[in-house]
């Protein structure tokens, strides 16, 4: 978990797996990302789903670039 990017929007552990048991996963090992959408909700990329990547990539870097610059994006 990015504890950094967690931080910077009040999101818990026990929010993000509360939010997956009730989106029906057991195992955190079966989720590749947990994405935090503009509407506040959850969204889980699982591991074994076959995708290019891209989004999952661009989520990445603006969460590196988001802890490199301390939240603020620039």
């Amino acid at each position: 978990m990015l504890s950094g990017a967690m931080r910077r929007t009040d999101t818990t552990p026990d929010e993000v797996e509360a939010s997956l048991r009730a989106q029906g996963w057991t195992a955190i090992a079966d989720v590749q990302a947990v994405i935090l959408e503009t509407d506040g909700s959850l969204s889980v990329v699982p591991r074994e789903r076959r995708t290019d990547g891209a989004a999952l990539a661009k989520v990445l870097r603006h969460a590196r670039r988001l802890s490199e610059t301390g939240g603020t994006g620039a």
